[in-house]
């Protein structure tokens, strides 16, 4: 069995370090109108490997940046976010290296540089 990364074995604060993925799309009906799409973006920590959702309506830039300041709001800012190249991963890896590139990297790299997250 291979050695665990230093990230995940090294004592620190729940949600300090997480992992990210998406789940979905999710149909849910609403009151005032029909079925749509929803996705679910997952917060994993990499040292407890608790689990914090967050519902977003698309996977858009601006999605995803409402659902990371609200996860930010409620369990403190990351120093670390990652996704790998498991197989579960994979769709999250594109999507979120397709947010540095188009028209809102600028925006998103801001967002990442201005509170210390890699």
């Amino acid at each position: 069995m291979s050695e665990l990364p230093v990230a995940r074995v090294e004592p620190t604060f729940p949600f300090c370090q997480v992992g990210l993925d998406f789940a979905g799309p999710f149909p849910v009906r609403g009151e005032d109108c029909g079925v749509k799409k929803v996705y679910i973006c997952l917060f994993t920590c990499m040292i407890t490997r608790a689990v914090y959702l967050e519902i977003v309506a698309n996977m858009t830039t601006t999605s995803f940046l409402a659902a990371l300041r609200r996860f930010i709001a409620r369990r403190g800012t990351p120093t670390v976010i990652q996704s790998d190249n498991f197989r579960t991963f994979k769709q999250t890896d594109a999507f979120i290296r397709s947010l540095f590139v188009g028209k809102h990297a600028e925006k998103f790299r801001n967002e990442l540089v201005c509170r210390c997250i890699q």
